[in-house]
Protein backbone atom coordinates (compact mmCIF):
# COMPACT_ATOMS: atom_id res chain seq x y z
CA UNK A 1 0.00 0.00 0.00
CA UNK A 2 1.17 3.66 0.86
CA UNK A 3 4.74 4.51 2.27
CA UNK A 4 4.58 4.87 5.87
CA UNK A 5 7.13 5.43 8.76
CA UNK A 6 4.96 4.12 11.72
CA UNK A 7 1.81 1.51 12.11
CA UNK A 8 -0.46 4.63 12.99
CA UNK A 9 0.20 6.18 9.52
CA UNK A 10 -2.05 3.13 8.61
CA UNK A 11 -4.73 3.46 10.76
CA UNK A 12 -6.21 1.02 13.06
CA UNK A 13 -6.65 -1.60 10.40
CA UNK A 14 -2.85 -1.73 8.72
CA UNK A 15 0.48 -2.42 10.12
CA UNK A 16 3.72 -0.85 8.87
CA UNK A 17 5.70 -3.21 7.49
CA UNK A 18 9.07 -2.06 5.91
CA UNK A 19 7.47 1.56 4.83
CA UNK A 20 5.13 -0.15 3.47
CA UNK A 21 1.23 0.11 4.86
CA UNK A 22 -0.28 -3.64 4.90
CA UNK A 23 -3.84 -3.82 5.43
CA UNK A 24 -5.89 -6.22 7.57
CA UNK A 25 -8.29 -8.70 5.69
CA UNK A 26 -11.20 -6.93 4.09
CA UNK A 27 -9.82 -3.53 4.51
CA UNK A 28 -8.21 -1.17 1.82
CA UNK A 29 -7.11 2.04 1.42
CA UNK A 30 -8.55 2.64 -2.33
CA UNK A 31 -9.93 5.28 -2.44
CA UNK A 32 -11.66 7.47 -5.69
CA UNK A 33 -10.37 7.20 -9.46
CA UNK A 34 -6.56 9.59 -10.30
CA UNK A 35 -6.73 9.45 -6.42
CA UNK A 36 -3.96 7.64 -4.37
CA UNK A 37 -4.27 4.02 -4.04
CA UNK A 38 -2.31 4.04 -0.37
CA UNK A 39 -3.95 6.69 2.10
CA UNK A 40 -3.99 4.29 4.92
CA UNK A 41 -6.33 0.98 5.56
CA UNK A 42 -9.85 2.66 6.11
CA UNK A 43 -12.26 1.30 3.62
CA UNK A 44 -14.43 -1.47 5.07
CA UNK A 45 -14.55 -3.71 1.39
CA UNK A 46 -17.63 -5.98 1.91
CA UNK A 47 -19.43 -2.20 2.48
CA UNK A 48 -17.82 -0.99 -0.59
CA UNK A 49 -18.53 -4.33 -2.82
CA UNK A 50 -22.53 -4.36 -1.36
CA UNK A 51 -22.66 -0.43 -2.92
CA UNK A 52 -21.12 -1.64 -6.12
CA UNK A 53 -23.30 -4.64 -6.19
CA UNK A 54 -26.20 -1.97 -6.58
CA UNK A 55 -24.60 0.03 -9.09
CA UNK A 56 -24.09 -2.78 -10.80
CA UNK A 57 -27.58 -3.67 -11.06
CA UNK A 58 -28.95 -0.54 -11.82
CA UNK A 59 -26.36 -0.33 -14.67
CA UNK A 60 -27.78 -4.08 -15.80
CA UNK A 61 -31.28 -3.14 -15.62
CA UNK A 62 -30.36 -0.13 -17.88
CA UNK A 63 -29.07 -2.57 -20.34
CA UNK A 64 -31.91 -4.84 -20.58
CA UNK A 65 -34.17 -1.42 -21.00
CA UNK A 66 -32.09 -0.19 -24.07
CA UNK A 67 -32.44 -3.99 -25.29
CA UNK A 68 -35.83 -4.05 -25.01
CA UNK A 69 -36.44 -0.90 -26.40
CA UNK A 70 -34.29 -2.05 -29.86
CA UNK A 71 -36.39 -5.00 -29.92
CA UNK A 72 -39.63 -2.95 -30.08
CA UNK A 73 -38.37 -0.44 -32.35
CA UNK A 74 -37.28 -3.84 -34.21
CA UNK A 75 -40.59 -4.53 -34.86
CA UNK A 76 -41.56 -0.96 -35.61
CA UNK A 77 -38.95 -0.64 -38.29
CA UNK A 78 -39.95 -4.06 -39.96
CA UNK A 79 -43.67 -2.28 -40.58
CA UNK A 80 -42.27 0.97 -41.81
CA UNK A 81 -40.14 -0.59 -44.26
CA UNK A 82 -42.53 -2.87 -45.45
CA UNK A 83 -44.79 0.02 -45.72
CA UNK A 84 -42.02 2.23 -47.63
CA UNK A 85 -41.66 -1.18 -49.88
CA UNK A 86 -45.24 -0.98 -50.69
CA UNK A 87 -45.04 2.94 -52.30
CA UNK A 88 -41.80 2.34 -54.11
CA UNK A 89 -39.08 3.60 -51.45
CA UNK A 90 -36.61 2.13 -49.35
CA UNK A 91 -35.92 3.03 -45.36
CA UNK A 92 -31.99 1.93 -44.39
CA UNK A 93 -31.74 1.14 -41.11
CA UNK A 94 -28.87 4.16 -40.75
CA UNK A 95 -32.11 6.61 -41.30
CA UNK A 96 -33.96 5.42 -38.78
CA UNK A 97 -33.24 7.58 -35.87
CA UNK A 98 -34.64 5.59 -32.75
CA UNK A 99 -31.69 3.17 -33.97
CA UNK A 100 -29.13 5.73 -34.16
CA UNK A 101 -29.87 6.89 -30.70
CA UNK A 102 -30.19 3.26 -28.89
CA UNK A 103 -27.36 2.50 -30.72
CA UNK A 104 -25.62 5.38 -28.80
CA UNK A 105 -27.16 4.88 -25.80
CA UNK A 106 -26.02 1.14 -25.73
CA UNK A 107 -22.26 1.83 -25.28
CA UNK A 108 -22.58 3.40 -21.80
CA UNK A 109 -24.04 0.61 -19.70
CA UNK A 110 -21.23 -2.67 -20.78
CA UNK A 111 -18.94 0.49 -19.75
CA UNK A 112 -20.10 0.97 -15.92
CA UNK A 113 -21.19 -2.59 -15.88
CA UNK A 114 -17.07 -3.61 -16.94
CA UNK A 115 -16.50 -1.11 -14.05
CA UNK A 116 -18.87 -2.26 -11.24
CA UNK A 117 -18.42 -5.83 -11.66
CA UNK A 118 -14.96 -6.26 -10.44
CA UNK A 119 -15.84 -3.95 -7.97
CA UNK A 120 -18.98 -5.80 -6.82
CA UNK A 121 -17.42 -9.34 -6.70
CA UNK A 122 -13.77 -8.02 -4.75
CA UNK A 123 -12.23 -9.18 -7.93
CA UNK A 124 -9.66 -6.41 -8.67
CA UNK A 125 -6.68 -5.35 -6.89
CA UNK A 126 -6.53 -2.46 -8.21
CA UNK A 127 -8.88 0.92 -8.30
CA UNK A 128 -10.20 3.14 -10.76
CA UNK A 129 -7.65 5.15 -11.92
CA UNK A 130 -4.79 2.99 -11.68
CA UNK A 131 -5.00 2.41 -15.50
CA UNK A 132 -5.83 5.87 -17.37
CA UNK A 133 -8.11 4.06 -19.68
CA UNK A 134 -9.97 3.29 -17.46
CA UNK A 135 -10.63 6.92 -15.73
CA UNK A 136 -11.40 8.20 -19.53
CA UNK A 137 -13.89 5.50 -20.05
CA UNK A 138 -15.47 6.22 -16.50
CA UNK A 139 -15.90 9.64 -17.57
CA UNK A 140 -17.21 9.23 -20.50
CA UNK A 141 -19.86 6.91 -19.77
CA UNK A 142 -21.59 8.04 -16.64
CA UNK A 143 -22.46 11.33 -18.86
CA UNK A 144 -23.82 9.61 -22.19
CA UNK A 145 -27.33 8.65 -20.77
CA UNK A 146 -26.98 12.07 -20.96
CA UNK A 147 -26.25 13.06 -24.49
CA UNK A 148 -28.56 9.97 -25.60
CA UNK A 149 -31.62 11.34 -23.66
CA UNK A 150 -31.37 15.13 -24.88
CA UNK A 151 -30.88 13.39 -28.86
CA UNK A 152 -34.60 11.46 -28.23
CA UNK A 153 -35.52 14.57 -26.70
CA UNK A 154 -35.23 16.77 -29.61
CA UNK A 155 -35.76 14.65 -32.26
CA UNK A 156 -39.28 14.06 -30.39
CA UNK A 157 -40.10 17.53 -30.66
CA UNK A 158 -38.82 18.21 -33.83
CA UNK A 159 -41.03 15.92 -35.53
CA UNK A 160 -43.95 17.16 -33.50
CA UNK A 161 -43.40 20.48 -34.55
CA UNK A 162 -43.25 19.68 -38.27
CA UNK A 163 -46.43 17.84 -38.08
CA UNK A 164 -48.17 21.41 -37.68
CA UNK A 165 -49.95 22.31 -40.75
CA UNK A 166 -48.88 26.20 -39.89
CA UNK A 167 -45.28 25.65 -38.52
CA UNK A 168 -42.54 27.45 -40.15
CA UNK A 169 -39.64 25.29 -41.58
CA UNK A 170 -37.00 28.30 -40.39
CA UNK A 171 -38.64 28.88 -36.92
CA UNK A 172 -38.00 25.23 -35.83
CA UNK A 173 -34.80 25.15 -37.84
CA UNK A 174 -33.49 27.82 -35.47
CA UNK A 175 -34.87 26.38 -32.34
CA UNK A 176 -33.26 23.18 -33.36
CA UNK A 177 -29.68 25.45 -33.94
CA UNK A 178 -29.99 26.95 -30.53
CA UNK A 179 -30.67 23.73 -28.50
CA UNK A 180 -28.02 21.86 -30.70
CA UNK A 181 -25.56 24.76 -30.06
CA UNK A 182 -26.35 24.79 -26.46
CA UNK A 183 -25.52 20.91 -25.91
CA UNK A 184 -22.43 20.58 -27.53
CA UNK A 185 -21.21 23.44 -25.74
CA UNK A 186 -21.98 22.03 -22.41
CA UNK A 187 -20.11 18.80 -23.96
CA UNK A 188 -17.43 20.68 -24.91
CA UNK A 189 -17.04 22.67 -21.69
CA UNK A 190 -17.10 18.94 -19.37
CA UNK A 191 -14.94 17.51 -22.14
CA UNK A 192 -12.25 20.01 -21.59
CA UNK A 193 -12.28 19.97 -17.75
CA UNK A 194 -12.28 16.25 -17.50
CA UNK A 195 -9.38 15.67 -19.88
CA UNK A 196 -7.22 17.97 -17.68
CA UNK A 197 -8.09 16.18 -14.53
CA UNK A 198 -7.01 12.92 -16.06
CA UNK A 199 -4.23 14.16 -17.93
CA UNK A 200 -2.75 15.64 -14.19
CA UNK A 201 -4.63 13.05 -11.84
CA UNK A 202 -2.48 10.54 -13.88
CA UNK A 203 0.93 12.11 -12.98
CA UNK A 204 -0.18 13.00 -9.43
CA UNK A 205 -1.51 9.36 -8.21
CA UNK A 206 1.96 8.70 -5.90
CA UNK A 207 0.83 11.60 -3.84
CA UNK A 208 -1.70 11.10 -0.55
CA UNK A 209 -4.51 13.47 -2.16
CA UNK A 210 -5.14 15.76 1.18
CA UNK A 211 -1.68 17.10 0.85
CA UNK A 212 -1.54 17.69 -2.94
CA UNK A 213 -2.68 19.21 -6.09
CA UNK A 214 -5.01 15.76 -6.45
CA UNK A 215 -7.67 16.62 -3.95
CA UNK A 216 -8.06 20.15 -6.26
CA UNK A 217 -8.33 17.93 -9.53
CA UNK A 218 -10.86 15.87 -8.15
CA UNK A 219 -13.22 18.55 -6.85
CA UNK A 220 -12.76 20.41 -10.44
CA UNK A 221 -13.78 16.60 -11.96
CA UNK A 222 -16.81 16.33 -9.82
CA UNK A 223 -17.58 20.36 -10.31
CA UNK A 224 -17.43 19.44 -14.08
CA UNK A 225 -19.90 16.99 -14.09
CA UNK A 226 -22.54 18.46 -12.02
CA UNK A 227 -22.03 21.51 -14.15
CA UNK A 228 -22.94 19.35 -17.08
CA UNK A 229 -25.85 17.45 -15.79
CA UNK A 230 -27.17 21.01 -14.36
CA UNK A 231 -26.78 22.34 -18.10
CA UNK A 232 -28.56 19.64 -19.90
CA UNK A 233 -31.47 20.26 -17.34
CA UNK A 234 -31.35 23.93 -18.21
CA UNK A 235 -31.29 23.02 -22.20
CA UNK A 236 -34.22 20.81 -21.79
CA UNK A 237 -35.87 23.13 -19.69
CA UNK A 238 -35.37 25.82 -22.60
CA UNK A 239 -36.10 23.86 -25.24
CA UNK A 240 -39.54 23.43 -23.54
CA UNK A 241 -39.76 26.95 -22.83
CA UNK A 242 -38.82 27.90 -26.96
CA UNK A 243 -41.42 25.25 -28.18
CA UNK A 244 -44.04 26.71 -25.84
CA UNK A 245 -43.57 30.06 -27.44
CA UNK A 246 -42.94 28.95 -31.13
CA UNK A 247 -46.69 26.72 -30.54
CA UNK A 248 -48.48 30.01 -28.98
CA UNK A 249 -46.99 31.98 -32.34
CA UNK A 250 -48.56 29.54 -34.53
CA UNK A 251 -51.85 28.78 -32.12
CA UNK A 252 -52.47 32.73 -32.68
CA UNK A 253 -53.07 32.51 -36.03
CA UNK A 254 -55.34 29.65 -36.12
CA UNK A 255 -58.90 29.67 -35.37
CA UNK A 256 -58.97 26.32 -33.40
CA UNK A 257 -56.49 24.10 -31.65
CA UNK A 258 -55.33 21.28 -33.79
CA UNK A 259 -54.76 17.58 -32.86
CA UNK A 260 -51.69 18.10 -33.25
CA UNK A 261 -50.67 21.02 -31.29
CA UNK A 262 -52.63 19.34 -28.37
CA UNK A 263 -49.82 16.64 -29.06
CA UNK A 264 -46.75 19.03 -28.90
CA UNK A 265 -48.51 20.79 -25.75
CA UNK A 266 -48.48 17.59 -23.67
CA UNK A 267 -45.23 16.38 -25.00
CA UNK A 268 -44.10 20.03 -23.67
CA UNK A 269 -45.28 19.59 -20.36
CA UNK A 270 -43.58 15.94 -20.30
CA UNK A 271 -40.02 17.89 -21.06
CA UNK A 272 -40.41 20.22 -18.68
CA UNK A 273 -41.11 17.77 -16.05
CA UNK A 274 -38.07 15.73 -17.33
CA UNK A 275 -35.83 18.56 -17.07
CA UNK A 276 -36.90 19.27 -13.45
CA UNK A 277 -36.08 15.42 -12.79
CA UNK A 278 -32.39 16.13 -13.91
CA UNK A 279 -32.08 19.83 -12.29
CA UNK A 280 -32.68 17.48 -9.05
CA UNK A 281 -30.62 14.76 -9.76
CA UNK A 282 -27.74 18.00 -10.01
CA UNK A 283 -28.44 19.42 -7.05
CA UNK A 284 -28.71 15.71 -5.13
CA UNK A 285 -25.22 15.19 -6.82
CA UNK A 286 -24.15 18.43 -5.63
CA UNK A 287 -24.97 17.52 -2.04
CA UNK A 288 -23.21 14.31 -2.11
CA UNK A 289 -20.38 15.50 -3.18
CA UNK A 290 -20.26 18.27 -0.70
CA UNK A 291 -20.40 15.93 1.78
CA UNK A 292 -18.17 13.43 0.66
CA UNK A 293 -15.01 16.44 0.33
CA UNK A 294 -15.40 16.46 4.18
CA UNK A 295 -11.93 16.02 5.20
CA UNK A 296 -12.94 12.84 7.67
CA UNK A 297 -14.76 11.42 4.64
CA UNK A 298 -12.19 12.37 2.07
CA UNK A 299 -11.20 8.62 2.14
CA UNK A 300 -14.03 7.14 1.05
CA UNK A 301 -14.34 8.77 -2.60
CA UNK A 302 -15.79 5.63 -3.96
CA UNK A 303 -19.07 6.07 -2.85
CA UNK A 304 -19.55 9.04 -4.32
CA UNK A 305 -18.99 7.44 -7.82
CA UNK A 306 -21.65 4.96 -7.10
CA UNK A 307 -23.60 6.68 -5.68
CA UNK A 308 -23.74 8.48 -8.91
CA UNK A 309 -24.21 5.98 -10.78
CA UNK A 310 -26.60 4.42 -9.14
CA UNK A 311 -28.96 7.51 -9.61
CA UNK A 312 -28.33 8.09 -13.33
CA UNK A 313 -28.79 4.73 -14.38
CA UNK A 314 -32.04 4.25 -12.50
CA UNK A 315 -33.88 7.40 -13.38
CA UNK A 316 -36.72 6.39 -15.91
CA UNK A 317 -36.49 9.66 -17.78
CA UNK A 318 -33.29 8.37 -19.77
CA UNK A 319 -33.13 6.95 -23.45
CA UNK A 320 -35.51 4.13 -22.84
CA UNK A 321 -38.26 6.15 -21.13
CA UNK A 322 -38.70 7.72 -25.14
CA UNK A 323 -38.49 4.64 -26.91
CA UNK A 324 -39.27 1.82 -24.12
CA UNK A 325 -41.09 1.26 -21.30
CA UNK A 326 -44.50 3.35 -21.86
CA UNK A 327 -45.35 2.60 -17.98
CA UNK A 328 -42.74 4.40 -16.66
CA UNK A 329 -43.89 7.37 -18.55
CA UNK A 330 -45.74 9.89 -16.86
CA UNK A 331 -47.61 11.61 -19.86
CA UNK A 332 -47.26 9.26 -23.26
CA UNK A 333 -45.43 6.82 -25.17
CA UNK A 334 -44.76 8.38 -28.52
CA UNK A 335 -45.23 6.61 -31.69
CA UNK A 336 -44.09 6.82 -35.41
CA UNK A 337 -47.11 5.80 -38.05
CA UNK A 338 -44.66 6.22 -40.65
CA UNK A 339 -40.82 7.60 -41.64
CA UNK A 340 -40.11 7.75 -45.07
CA UNK A 341 -36.16 8.21 -46.46
CA UNK A 342 -37.31 11.80 -47.13
CA UNK A 343 -38.25 12.49 -43.90
CA UNK A 344 -35.89 15.47 -42.02
CA UNK A 345 -35.97 13.65 -38.78
CA UNK A 346 -37.57 10.80 -37.27
CA UNK A 347 -38.62 10.66 -33.37
CA UNK A 348 -38.29 8.04 -30.38
CA UNK A 349 -41.27 5.44 -30.73
CA UNK A 350 -42.66 2.86 -28.32
CA UNK A 351 -44.88 -0.01 -28.99
CA UNK A 352 -47.14 -0.49 -32.22
CA UNK A 353 -50.77 0.57 -32.01
CA UNK A 354 -52.18 -2.71 -34.12
CA UNK A 355 -55.37 -0.94 -35.18
CA UNK A 356 -53.20 2.04 -37.38
CA UNK A 357 -50.79 -0.87 -38.37
CA UNK A 358 -53.70 -2.65 -40.20
CA UNK A 359 -55.79 0.22 -41.78
CA UNK A 360 -56.20 0.54 -45.17
CA UNK A 361 -53.29 2.24 -47.11
CA UNK A 362 -55.71 5.19 -47.74
CA UNK A 363 -56.83 5.63 -43.84
CA UNK A 364 -52.81 5.65 -42.98
CA UNK A 365 -51.74 8.55 -41.76
CA UNK A 366 -48.59 10.83 -43.44
CA UNK A 367 -45.06 10.30 -43.39
CA UNK A 368 -43.49 11.12 -39.70
CA UNK A 369 -46.71 11.58 -38.22
CA UNK A 370 -46.53 11.14 -33.93
CA UNK A 371 -49.22 9.60 -32.53
CA UNK A 372 -49.49 10.33 -28.30
CA UNK A 373 -50.66 7.48 -26.50
CA UNK A 374 -51.76 7.81 -22.75
CA UNK A 375 -50.68 5.19 -20.34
Amino acid sequence: MGACETSADCGRHGSCEQSTCICDTWWTGKADMLSYDGYRCTNFEIAEAAIWAVALLSSIRLFFNIIRAFRLQARSYAGLRARAVRKGSTLPPWKFVPFRILFSGILAPPVLIAIAAPKAFLLEDRELGRAWSVSVLFVIAVPYGFITNFLAEMNTLDTLLKNLTNTRPEDIAKLRRNLRFRNWSAVSLYAGITAVTVLFGCHLEDTPPQDSPMRYMLVIRNCSLIVFMQALGLIARTAAEQGQHLLNSMSATAQTQSKSSRKVEAFLKHLEDMSHEKIKLAKVSTLIYVVFSLPWLWPYQTYPIAIVIIKITGKAHFVHNFLSLPQRSKYASIKVNSVLPSSAASVATTHANQQTNHQNPSQRPPASNVELVKD
